[in-house]
């Protein structure tokens, strides 16, 4: 570039209009072998965002001399122009390891905003280099300063910055203490009772003392402050305190958790405790409702029974529920029975699982007359329950069910047979065997018989392989595949040709459990078939033990159209020979089927480093905004210079939300 080009991108960095000035900065390197550091501090310190956040793009490619970091580290003292020192606190952080140095020099000798600065940024680098400088920095005269460096150390965690942080417990300023509170808290500190229950005479600082309680050796003091925390005025103290009383059960040995349970029941009278927790059910977040569960569970009153089905919204809190619920235990059932009609349908399958776990009489008649009932979901988890109490009285009970015709299959109620079945099989063989000779039951009589036969009653499983319905073939098969040897084979391959998809499916997965060449020469014809379930299930089984003839059958697999055997076949190969293969995947990662593609980015994970960046380099402008994200979050693990600038490339031209949103955190430095 001449002298005058030179010049002129200089003198736009000047211009009164934003949109020169922007395209000037990423002229710079265009026009400069060496990119100054003078035109790098002006626009650094642009009046508008966009043109500093264009040098901070521009900063990622080029190296961190000591005369820009003297300079980006003199800019935090610029206390007239904030975005000058909000920007270059960001290019220190950026350049991470490299900016240690200066910022520790600045962190010992700057005034006070700038020691406050250097701390701050130092935590954000989070390096271990920094840390003796920023324990010398605790002791700083300034409280701001030492605050910041408090919070620092939460980041940085050496060993010794814990012992450091706990002496600083005893100053004199509220926000030194509450910042080293916090960051013992980040760097997960263990600390004695002892040392932590004197400092709750400081209201603003018992939510904190409360989580580092929660991880404290002593148990049985930190339980006792714990257990009085919950009956105190404050609601949100209350709240904290049974957080931690949770989080410090959860961390101690099973003797320590028995104390933890029993010592609450002392406290599980007062109606205000339970009255507590019944609020923070309601109204608390979803951290504080799940801690509530758990106490309420805990306290073993059935009259919390109610509150805690309520509760119960999502999978997770039904989950909770579940275990508070297991935790209150029988007595809960009354409460359960009362509840149940007005319950919705994810509740009455909750409820139903708890009955059945609990295996009371009285809830024998609820749960058959839910078996019953029009909500399949319902019905299944009552016939579950049946099967739940494991006794061989309930057997007819069950085995009518099947009788009744269900479409579809009462799937509950053989699961439940074939569970008894484990431990009563020659009542449920007697019970069920007869429902074969019906139409209408021999589906579900066939699942159940081949769930639970043994070699002893394979002929009986080889009569049901030439039934006429498709389901009946369908479990033979699965029986077959469990129980017989090799002998049979032959008549699993057969199958392979049924007119029904189904059968062929079950054939290619029970060949696919036997390691035999026979197995494996019929799975390759099964690589044939025209249902993609059958191929899938083909190479799922082949893979098992690839040999060389099926790796090549099953090369041209990871271009099939259909997206479900490609997939199969990509994870099928992905650890055999044909990994060096670059050209086949980089034709595989064209997949019309953005599924297929990813999946061939993942595998592409652990193979040489050409073939993986060949791929995620090219997928990166793939006209799919979720194939882009995966080549984004592939391009973040490979940590090679050469995939930032790629990524920052993108991000440049990226018009889709949520790919912009992953490239800015994929190029945002670590916290």
């Amino acid at each position: 570039m001449s002298k005058g080009d030179k010049q002129r991108v200089l003198d736009a960095l000047s211009s009164s209009v934003e949109e020169i000035r922007h395209q000037a900065v990423r002229r710079l390197p265009e026009v400069f072998d060496e990119v100054p550091e003078d035109p790098l501090m002006q626009a650094l310190g642009d009046v508008s965002w966009r043109v500093r956040k264009d040098v901070l793009l521009l900063l990622d490619e080029l190296q961190a001399g000591p005369e820009l970091l003297r300079r980006l580290v003199s800019a935090l003292g610029e206390a007239d122009n904030v975005g000058l020192r909000n920007a270059a606190s960001e290019a220190l952080i950026r350049f991470g390891e490299a900016s240690v140095p200066a910022l520790l020099v600045l962190l010992a000798d700057g005034d006070e905003d700038e020691r406050k600065f250097a701390a701050d940024i130092l935590g954000n680098i989070g390096s271990s280099t920094a840390a003796e400088g920023l324990i010398l920095a605790i002791r700083d005269g300034d409280s701001n300063v030492r605050a910041s460096a408090c919070e620092a150390l939460g980041s940085v965690g050496p060993e010794d910055a814990v012992s450091a942080l706990t002496q600083t417990l005893a100053d004199g300023d509220l926000l030194v203490r509450l910042s080293c509170l916090d960051a013992l808290v980040r760097l997960e500190a263990r600390l004695e009772a002892g040392l932590l229950i004197p400092l709750f005479s400081v209201a603003p600082l018992r939510p904190v003392l409360y989580r580092l309680l929660a991880r404290s050796p002593d148990v049985e003091e930190a339980r006792e402050q714990l257990l009085q925390a919950l009956l105190s005025r404050s609601r949100s103290e209350r709240h904290a305190a049974t957080q931690a009383l949770v989080a410090l059960y959860e961390g101690a040995d099973r003797r320590q958790q028995v104390q933890i349970r029993v010592a609450l029941t002392r406290f599980s009278a007062d109606q205000g405790l339970v009255e507590h927790l019944r609020s923070m059910l309601r109204r608390g977040d979803e951290m504080q409702q799940a801690a509530a569960m758990v106490l309420l569970g805990w306290t073993g009153q059935s009259e919390v029974v109610a509150d805690l089905i309520e509760a119960a919204v999502d999978d997770r809190s039904f989950e909770r529920a579940y275990e508070a619920l297991l935790a209150i235990g029988p007595r809960s059932v009354s409460a359960m029975l009362e509840a149940f009609d007005g319950a919705g349908q994810g509740r009455q399958v909750l409820i139903l699982n708890l009955l059945g776990h609990f295996k009371r009489p009285e809830s024998l008649s609820h749960i058959v007359e839910a078996c019953l009932g029009s909500e399949e979901e319902v019905a299944e988890a009552a016939q579950r329950a049946l099967g739940m109490f494991g006794d061989p009285s309930v057997i007819p009970t069950i085995v009518s069910l099947l009788s009744t015709g269900q479409t579809p299959l009462p799937r509950g109620a053989i699961d439940s047979l074939i569970h008894i079945g484990g431990r009563y099989r020659e009542q449920v063989f007697a019970a069920v065997e007869p429902l074969l000779a019906q139409e209408g039951t021999r589906a579900a009589a066939a699942e159940v018989l081949c769930g639970i036969s043994h070699k002893e009653e394979i002929d009986v499983i080889l009569r049901l392989l030439n039934d006429g319905q498709a389901q009946v073939r369908v479990a033979a098969i699965g029986a077959i595949g469990r129980l017989g040897g090799d002998d049979l084979i032959g008549k699993i391959a057969t199958a392979l040709t049924d007119e029904h998809a189904s059968v062929r499916v079950a054939a290619a997965a029970a060949l696919g459990l036997r390691n035999s060449e026979q197995a494996r020469a019929a799975l390759r014809v099964a690589l044939g078939d025209e249902n993609p379930w059958v191929v899938k299930e083909a190479i799922s089984g082949l893979a098992r033990g690839v040999d060389p003839q099926s790796m090549t059958q099953m090369r041209d697999l990871v271009l099939h159209p259909h997206g479900l055997v490609a997939r199969e076949a990509v994870k099928a190969l992905a650890d055999s020979g044909l990994k060096q293969d670059q050209e086949l995947w980089l034709r595989a990662s064209k997949h019309p089927d953005s599924d297929v593609v990813k999946q061939v980015i993942a595998s592409s994970m652990s193979w040489s480093a050409e073939t993986r960046d060949a791929i995620l380099f090219a997928v990166l402008d793939d006209e799919r905004w979720d194939v882009r994200i995966a080549a984004v979050r592939g391009l973040v693990d490979t940590r090679h210079p050469e995939a930032m600038q790629a990524l920052a490339r993108r991000l440049e031209k990226e018009d889709d939300a949520l790919v912009r949103e992953a490239l800015e955190a994929a190029l945002r430095p670590p916290a």
